[in-house]
């Protein structure tokens, strides 16, 4: 069974500092992710209007 984090724990500041690492760096994955696939989405939409 998984514990849950305590409030000491979660006040810690290496805690805080691996969370915040985290959060950023899943941050930047995601934007990444919606950015390439934008960029791909505009390449589909030129493609899709010099063909007309």
């Amino acid at each position: 069974m998984a514990k849950s984090l305590n409030s000491e724990v979660k006040r810690a500041p290496e805690f805080i500092k691996a969370s915040e690492k985290a959060y950023k760096e899943a941050t930047d994955l995601r934007n990444e992710f919606f950015n390439n696939r934008l960029s791909i989405t505009g390449v589909m939409k030129e493609s899709i209007l010099s063909a007309c």
